[in-house]
């Protein structure tokens, strides 16, 4: 198996119905194919070294994408947690009870 291909197998998309099924992987965004470069080895032809760059920047953004999700899904939480806080403190506050 030659490194393109290799890369291809490890990157390959998940399968139908599991975690992740339906998004694009980063092989695909990256437009790497199993055999580019021309042959087996470990020669680095251009072909793909530019396979690697692309995938290097297709993984780039994805986590940059993740990480971004991640701040909102952050601030979501702090927001919540506040409001639920601010709901507890009304609900004990009619209740009658101030402690």
């Amino acid at each position: 198996m030659d490194f393109a291909g290799g890369l291809a197998s490890l990157l390959a998309p998940p399968e139908a119905g599991g975690a992740g099924a339906g998004r694009q992987s980063a092989l695909a965004a990256g437009g790497i194919q199993a055999g580019s470069g021309g042959g087996s080895g470990a020669g680095g032809g251009p072909s793909v070294v530019g396979d690697l760059q692309r995938l290097v920047g297709s993984l780039t953004e994805a986590l940059d994408d993740k990480e971004m999700a991640l701040k909102q899904q952050r601030r979501t939480k702090e927001m919540l947690a506040r409001r639920i806080g601010e709901l507890e403190e009304e609900l004990r506050q009619a209740k009658g009870g101030g402690s």
